[in-house]
Protein backbone atom coordinates (compact mmCIF):
# COMPACT_ATOMS: atom_id res chain seq x y z
CA UNK A 1 0.00 0.00 0.00
CA UNK A 2 2.92 2.37 1.19
CA UNK A 3 5.58 0.77 -1.10
CA UNK A 4 7.43 4.14 -2.06
CA UNK A 5 7.28 5.07 1.62
CA UNK A 6 8.29 1.57 2.88
CA UNK A 7 11.59 1.89 0.49
CA UNK A 8 12.43 4.88 1.98
CA UNK A 9 12.36 4.06 5.27
CA UNK A 10 14.30 1.08 4.85
CA UNK A 11 16.75 2.28 3.09
CA UNK A 12 18.22 5.90 4.52
CA UNK A 13 19.72 6.65 7.68
CA UNK A 14 18.80 9.95 7.92
CA UNK A 15 15.37 11.37 6.67
CA UNK A 16 14.07 14.83 7.07
CA UNK A 17 10.55 15.80 6.44
CA UNK A 18 10.07 19.17 4.56
CA UNK A 19 6.71 20.91 6.23
CA UNK A 20 6.11 20.38 9.82
CA UNK A 21 2.19 20.41 9.33
CA UNK A 22 -0.32 17.93 9.60
CA UNK A 23 0.84 15.67 6.36
CA UNK A 24 4.67 15.69 8.53
CA UNK A 25 3.07 14.72 11.22
CA UNK A 26 1.34 11.40 9.75
CA UNK A 27 4.57 10.81 7.71
CA UNK A 28 6.56 11.10 10.32
CA UNK A 29 4.39 8.38 12.23
CA UNK A 30 4.37 5.92 9.44
CA UNK A 31 8.30 6.19 9.15
CA UNK A 32 8.89 5.32 12.64
CA UNK A 33 5.87 2.71 12.80
CA UNK A 34 8.30 0.96 9.52
CA UNK A 35 12.00 1.70 11.28
CA UNK A 36 12.14 2.80 14.77
CA UNK A 37 15.85 3.38 14.23
CA UNK A 38 16.07 6.06 11.55
CA UNK A 39 16.73 9.34 12.46
CA UNK A 40 14.24 11.67 11.88
CA UNK A 41 14.16 15.24 11.88
CA UNK A 42 12.23 18.30 10.63
CA UNK A 43 12.70 21.42 8.61
CA UNK A 44 10.12 24.30 8.09
CA UNK A 45 10.37 28.44 7.52
CA UNK A 46 8.02 29.08 10.17
CA UNK A 47 10.24 30.00 13.52
CA UNK A 48 7.15 29.35 15.50
CA UNK A 49 7.45 26.02 15.09
CA UNK A 50 11.26 25.22 15.88
CA UNK A 51 12.13 23.29 18.49
CA UNK A 52 11.07 19.90 18.96
CA UNK A 53 8.04 18.19 17.30
CA UNK A 54 7.15 14.12 18.40
CA UNK A 55 10.54 14.08 19.40
CA UNK A 56 12.26 14.95 16.95
CA UNK A 57 14.15 18.74 16.27
CA UNK A 58 12.34 21.03 13.50
CA UNK A 59 14.74 24.00 12.62
CA UNK A 60 15.03 26.25 9.52
CA UNK A 61 15.94 25.31 6.20
CA UNK A 62 19.97 26.49 6.52
CA UNK A 63 20.38 24.74 9.84
CA UNK A 64 19.09 21.77 8.38
CA UNK A 65 21.05 21.84 5.30
CA UNK A 66 24.20 22.47 7.28
CA UNK A 67 23.81 19.57 9.81
CA UNK A 68 22.23 16.94 7.24
CA UNK A 69 23.89 17.85 3.88
CA UNK A 70 23.79 14.13 3.02
CA UNK A 71 20.26 12.99 4.10
CA UNK A 72 16.84 12.01 2.40
CA UNK A 73 14.49 15.05 1.83
CA UNK A 74 11.35 14.54 1.97
CA UNK A 75 8.44 17.40 0.61
CA UNK A 76 5.72 16.52 3.38
CA UNK A 77 2.92 19.04 1.81
CA UNK A 78 0.69 19.18 -0.51
CA UNK A 79 0.35 22.61 -1.36
CA UNK A 80 4.19 24.38 -1.92
CA UNK A 81 6.12 21.55 -3.29
CA UNK A 82 7.89 23.65 -5.71
CA UNK A 83 8.40 26.43 -3.50
CA UNK A 84 10.10 23.99 -1.09
CA UNK A 85 11.86 22.16 -3.57
CA UNK A 86 13.11 25.21 -5.18
CA UNK A 87 14.51 26.39 -1.21
CA UNK A 88 16.38 23.23 -0.99
CA UNK A 89 17.99 22.79 -4.25
CA UNK A 90 19.18 26.92 -3.66
CA UNK A 91 21.04 25.71 -0.63
CA UNK A 92 22.99 23.08 -1.91
CA UNK A 93 20.71 19.34 -2.15
CA UNK A 94 20.94 17.82 -4.70
CA UNK A 95 17.85 16.58 -6.92
CA UNK A 96 18.27 12.54 -6.13
CA UNK A 97 18.13 13.81 -2.41
CA UNK A 98 14.73 15.02 -2.83
CA UNK A 99 11.47 13.32 -2.74
CA UNK A 100 8.56 15.14 -4.04
CA UNK A 101 5.96 14.17 -6.44
CA UNK A 102 6.58 10.53 -6.53
CA UNK A 103 5.37 10.00 -3.05
CA UNK A 104 2.70 12.44 -3.17
CA UNK A 105 -0.44 9.79 -3.96
CA UNK A 106 0.72 8.11 -1.08
CA UNK A 107 0.75 11.24 1.38
CA UNK A 108 -2.51 12.26 0.47
CA UNK A 109 -3.56 8.47 0.76
CA UNK A 110 -2.03 8.60 4.19
CA UNK A 111 -3.55 11.70 5.14
CA UNK A 112 -6.95 10.28 4.14
CA UNK A 113 -6.43 7.22 5.95
CA UNK A 114 -5.69 8.81 9.52
CA UNK A 115 -8.40 11.51 9.46
CA UNK A 116 -11.01 10.15 11.58
CA UNK A 117 -7.81 9.95 14.34
CA UNK A 118 -6.66 13.22 13.43
CA UNK A 119 -10.23 15.38 14.19
CA UNK A 120 -10.66 13.98 17.28
CA UNK A 121 -7.03 14.90 18.66
CA UNK A 122 -5.91 18.01 19.84
CA UNK A 123 -4.51 19.97 17.12
CA UNK A 124 -0.68 19.83 17.59
CA UNK A 125 -0.34 22.44 14.70
CA UNK A 126 -2.71 24.99 15.29
CA UNK A 127 -3.27 27.85 12.80
CA UNK A 128 -6.08 29.88 12.74
CA UNK A 129 -7.68 32.24 9.99
CA UNK A 130 -9.13 36.12 10.49
CA UNK A 131 -11.49 37.76 8.19
CA UNK A 132 -10.60 41.69 7.63
CA UNK A 133 -13.29 41.70 4.94
CA UNK A 134 -16.64 39.87 4.75
CA UNK A 135 -17.29 40.74 1.44
CA UNK A 136 -15.54 40.64 -1.86
CA UNK A 137 -14.25 42.64 -4.99
CA UNK A 138 -15.18 39.33 -6.99
CA UNK A 139 -17.88 36.90 -7.26
CA UNK A 140 -17.06 33.41 -6.90
CA UNK A 141 -19.76 30.52 -6.37
CA UNK A 142 -19.67 28.21 -3.68
CA UNK A 143 -17.36 30.47 -1.68
CA UNK A 144 -16.91 29.21 1.60
CA UNK A 145 -17.03 32.40 3.40
CA UNK A 146 -20.22 33.41 1.58
CA UNK A 147 -18.90 36.52 0.63
CA UNK A 148 -20.57 36.53 -2.53
CA UNK A 149 -23.52 37.22 -0.91
CA UNK A 150 -21.88 39.24 2.28
CA UNK A 151 -23.06 42.64 2.75
CA UNK A 152 -20.28 45.20 3.54
CA UNK A 153 -18.69 44.69 6.77
CA UNK A 154 -14.97 45.13 8.33
CA UNK A 155 -13.18 43.44 11.33
CA UNK A 156 -13.88 45.90 14.22
CA UNK A 157 -10.08 46.61 14.96
CA UNK A 158 -10.42 47.07 18.67
CA UNK A 159 -12.14 44.17 19.08
CA UNK A 160 -9.33 42.34 16.96
CA UNK A 161 -6.42 43.91 19.21
CA UNK A 162 -8.20 42.34 22.09
CA UNK A 163 -8.65 39.09 20.77
CA UNK A 164 -5.75 38.47 19.29
CA UNK A 165 -3.69 39.40 22.60
CA UNK A 166 -6.07 37.14 24.07
CA UNK A 167 -4.78 34.70 21.30
CA UNK A 168 -1.45 34.95 22.19
CA UNK A 169 -1.58 34.78 25.37
CA UNK A 170 -3.86 31.13 25.31
CA UNK A 171 -0.65 29.86 22.29
CA UNK A 172 2.22 31.39 24.37
CA UNK A 173 2.51 33.68 21.17
CA UNK A 174 2.99 30.49 19.10
CA UNK A 175 0.91 29.62 16.20
CA UNK A 176 1.48 27.47 13.10
CA UNK A 177 0.24 30.13 10.66
CA UNK A 178 -2.55 32.85 11.08
CA UNK A 179 -4.36 33.66 7.56
CA UNK A 180 -5.60 37.39 7.20
CA UNK A 181 -8.10 37.39 4.31
CA UNK A 182 -11.75 38.03 3.62
CA UNK A 183 -13.77 38.18 1.50
CA UNK A 184 -10.97 40.69 0.45
CA UNK A 185 -8.45 41.75 3.14
CA UNK A 186 -7.21 44.70 0.58
CA UNK A 187 -10.30 46.16 0.85
CA UNK A 188 -9.60 47.31 4.76
CA UNK A 189 -8.71 50.47 4.93
CA UNK A 190 -6.92 49.19 8.10
CA UNK A 191 -5.06 46.37 6.85
CA UNK A 192 -1.77 47.77 7.49
CA UNK A 193 -2.48 48.51 11.45
CA UNK A 194 -4.06 44.54 11.43
CA UNK A 195 -0.72 43.49 10.33
CA UNK A 196 1.16 45.33 13.16
CA UNK A 197 -0.76 44.02 15.70
CA UNK A 198 -1.10 40.64 14.60
CA UNK A 199 2.89 40.37 14.13
CA UNK A 200 3.14 42.11 17.95
CA UNK A 201 1.13 39.58 19.47
CA UNK A 202 2.91 36.65 17.56
CA UNK A 203 6.72 37.78 16.56
CA UNK A 204 7.87 34.25 15.51
CA UNK A 205 4.24 32.71 13.49
CA UNK A 206 4.17 33.16 10.08
CA UNK A 207 1.65 35.33 8.91
CA UNK A 208 0.24 35.45 5.73
CA UNK A 209 -2.24 38.01 3.98
CA UNK A 210 -4.72 35.62 1.80
CA UNK A 211 -5.68 38.09 -1.16
CA UNK A 212 -6.50 37.53 -5.40
CA UNK A 213 -3.83 40.43 -5.66
CA UNK A 214 -6.21 42.64 -7.87
CA UNK A 215 -5.90 45.82 -5.36
CA UNK A 216 -2.16 45.27 -4.78
CA UNK A 217 -1.01 47.24 -7.78
CA UNK A 218 -3.11 50.15 -6.14
CA UNK A 219 -1.84 49.63 -2.40
CA UNK A 220 0.03 52.61 -1.28
CA UNK A 221 3.81 52.38 -0.16
CA UNK A 222 3.34 52.40 3.34
CA UNK A 223 1.50 49.00 2.64
CA UNK A 224 4.88 47.23 1.51
CA UNK A 225 6.75 48.81 4.71
CA UNK A 226 4.55 47.33 6.53
CA UNK A 227 4.63 43.81 5.27
CA UNK A 228 8.94 44.06 4.27
CA UNK A 229 9.52 45.50 8.29
CA UNK A 230 6.67 42.75 9.65
CA UNK A 231 7.65 39.85 7.83
CA UNK A 232 4.16 39.21 6.32
CA UNK A 233 3.59 36.88 3.60
CA UNK A 234 1.46 38.05 0.81
CA UNK A 235 -0.19 34.70 -1.12
CA UNK A 236 -2.32 35.10 -3.77
CA UNK A 237 -4.82 32.79 -5.63
CA UNK A 238 -4.75 33.13 -9.20
CA UNK A 239 -8.75 33.37 -10.83
CA UNK A 240 -9.63 33.39 -14.14
CA UNK A 241 -9.77 36.73 -14.49
CA UNK A 242 -8.45 39.95 -17.05
CA UNK A 243 -5.73 40.91 -15.43
CA UNK A 244 -1.76 40.53 -15.10
CA UNK A 245 -0.53 38.35 -13.07
CA UNK A 246 2.99 38.99 -13.52
CA UNK A 247 2.54 42.51 -12.77
CA UNK A 248 2.11 41.31 -9.17
CA UNK A 249 5.17 39.26 -9.22
CA UNK A 250 7.45 41.79 -10.50
CA UNK A 251 5.79 44.47 -8.05
CA UNK A 252 6.19 42.46 -4.85
CA UNK A 253 9.93 41.27 -5.68
CA UNK A 254 10.96 45.11 -6.34
CA UNK A 255 9.65 45.76 -3.08
CA UNK A 256 11.27 42.34 -1.71
CA UNK A 257 8.21 41.09 0.06
CA UNK A 258 7.67 37.23 0.49
CA UNK A 259 5.44 35.93 -2.21
CA UNK A 260 3.58 32.84 -2.82
CA UNK A 261 0.71 31.71 -5.45
CA UNK A 262 -2.47 29.60 -3.15
CA UNK A 263 -3.26 28.41 -6.93
CA UNK A 264 -0.83 29.25 -9.42
CA UNK A 265 -2.58 29.03 -12.63
CA UNK A 266 -6.24 29.57 -13.69
CA UNK A 267 -6.16 25.41 -14.81
CA UNK A 268 -6.47 25.34 -10.64
CA UNK A 269 -8.72 27.51 -9.70
CA UNK A 270 -11.52 25.07 -9.24
CA UNK A 271 -14.18 25.12 -6.22
CA UNK A 272 -15.76 22.77 -3.73
CA UNK A 273 -19.43 22.66 -3.47
CA UNK A 274 -20.18 21.57 -0.01
CA UNK A 275 -24.11 21.51 0.42
CA UNK A 276 -25.81 22.46 3.28
CA UNK A 277 -28.81 20.51 4.93
CA UNK A 278 -31.09 23.31 6.27
CA UNK A 279 -33.36 20.74 7.96
CA UNK A 280 -29.97 19.34 10.06
CA UNK A 281 -30.70 16.06 9.79
CA UNK A 282 -26.64 14.66 9.02
CA UNK A 283 -24.85 12.95 11.44
CA UNK A 284 -22.62 15.60 13.21
CA UNK A 285 -19.71 12.49 14.21
CA UNK A 286 -19.83 12.00 10.23
CA UNK A 287 -19.74 15.39 9.30
CA UNK A 288 -17.10 16.31 11.64
CA UNK A 289 -14.83 13.46 10.92
CA UNK A 290 -14.91 13.43 7.26
CA UNK A 291 -15.03 17.08 6.80
CA UNK A 292 -11.28 18.50 5.76
CA UNK A 293 -11.69 21.71 6.99
CA UNK A 294 -12.99 20.32 10.81
CA UNK A 295 -10.90 21.29 13.76
CA UNK A 296 -8.12 22.19 10.83
CA UNK A 297 -9.37 26.10 9.44
CA UNK A 298 -9.92 26.95 12.54
CA UNK A 299 -11.43 31.04 12.36
CA UNK A 300 -10.73 33.69 14.97
CA UNK A 301 -13.91 36.32 15.40
CA UNK A 302 -15.47 38.35 17.75
CA UNK A 303 -13.64 36.82 21.04
CA UNK A 304 -14.91 33.20 19.69
CA UNK A 305 -12.83 30.60 17.89
CA UNK A 306 -15.03 27.88 15.51
CA UNK A 307 -13.91 24.81 14.25
CA UNK A 308 -14.08 25.82 10.77
CA UNK A 309 -14.97 29.14 8.84
CA UNK A 310 -18.04 28.02 7.76
CA UNK A 311 -19.59 28.04 11.28
CA UNK A 312 -18.63 31.60 11.45
CA UNK A 313 -19.74 33.05 8.50
CA UNK A 314 -23.15 31.37 8.37
CA UNK A 315 -24.22 34.37 9.46
CA UNK A 316 -24.55 35.74 5.75
CA UNK A 317 -26.13 32.70 4.60
CA UNK A 318 -28.94 32.68 6.92
CA UNK A 319 -29.25 36.79 6.17
CA UNK A 320 -29.77 36.71 3.05
CA UNK A 321 -31.99 33.58 2.12
CA UNK A 322 -33.86 33.70 5.53
CA UNK A 323 -32.84 30.49 7.28
CA UNK A 324 -32.07 29.73 11.06
CA UNK A 325 -29.55 27.44 10.68
CA UNK A 326 -28.69 27.71 14.35
CA UNK A 327 -24.78 28.66 16.29
CA UNK A 328 -24.72 27.94 19.66
CA UNK A 329 -22.28 28.16 22.42
CA UNK A 330 -21.62 24.46 21.86
CA UNK A 331 -20.36 25.56 18.59
CA UNK A 332 -17.18 27.47 19.05
CA UNK A 333 -14.93 28.69 22.24
CA UNK A 334 -14.80 31.52 24.04
CA UNK A 335 -11.68 32.95 24.15
CA UNK A 336 -12.24 35.05 27.49
CA UNK A 337 -14.02 32.04 29.23
CA UNK A 338 -11.41 29.00 28.31
CA UNK A 339 -8.38 28.97 31.26
CA UNK A 340 -6.00 27.90 28.78
CA UNK A 341 -4.75 26.40 25.29
CA UNK A 342 -5.46 22.77 26.24
CA UNK A 343 -8.67 23.30 27.36
CA UNK A 344 -9.60 25.47 24.19
CA UNK A 345 -8.05 22.65 21.52
CA UNK A 346 -9.74 19.79 23.12
CA UNK A 347 -12.89 21.27 22.52
CA UNK A 348 -11.96 22.59 19.34
CA UNK A 349 -11.55 18.84 18.50
CA UNK A 350 -15.13 17.60 19.38
CA UNK A 351 -17.98 17.45 16.78
CA UNK A 352 -20.15 20.82 16.99
CA UNK A 353 -23.83 20.43 17.13
CA UNK A 354 -23.79 22.62 14.02
CA UNK A 355 -21.76 19.77 12.44
CA UNK A 356 -25.74 18.19 11.51
CA UNK A 357 -26.31 20.75 9.10
CA UNK A 358 -23.14 20.04 6.74
CA UNK A 359 -23.94 17.20 4.40
CA UNK A 360 -20.39 15.95 3.64
CA UNK A 361 -21.14 12.87 1.96
CA UNK A 362 -22.22 14.81 -0.90
CA UNK A 363 -19.76 17.57 -1.70
CA UNK A 364 -18.40 17.74 -5.04
CA UNK A 365 -14.59 18.53 -6.05
CA UNK A 366 -12.87 19.96 -8.45
CA UNK A 367 -15.49 22.51 -9.74
CA UNK A 368 -14.45 24.88 -12.20
CA UNK A 369 -14.64 28.76 -11.05
CA UNK A 370 -18.18 30.60 -11.95
CA UNK A 371 -19.75 33.74 -11.41
CA UNK A 372 -21.90 33.45 -8.77
CA UNK A 373 -25.92 34.16 -9.38
CA UNK A 374 -26.50 34.88 -5.47
CA UNK A 375 -29.31 31.63 -4.92
CA UNK A 376 -29.54 29.40 -2.00
CA UNK A 377 -28.84 26.54 -4.47
CA UNK A 378 -24.99 27.05 -4.51
CA UNK A 379 -24.88 26.23 -1.02
CA UNK A 380 -27.37 23.64 -0.75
Amino acid sequence: MYKKIEKIANENNTIVCVGCGVVGGVFYDKIRQLNSNVTLTFCDNNQAKWGVYKDAKVTGYEETVRKHPNAIYVITSLQFIHKMKKQLLDLGIREEQIYEQEIQEELKQLYEETKEERKLMASSYFRFEVSLAEHCNLNCKYCSHFSSIAEKEFLDIEQYRKDISRMSELLEAKSGIIYLLGGEPLLYDKVEECMIITRQAFPNSRIILLSNGLLLPKMPSSFFEVCRTHKIVVSVTMYPVNFDYQLIEDLLERENIEFDYMRMSDDECTFSKMPLDIKGSQDAYTSFTNCDMANQCHQLREGKVYTCSVIGCIQHFNKKFNQNLEVTEDDYVDIYQVKNKKQMLEKLAKPAPFCRYCNVQNRKENLRHEISKKEMSEWT
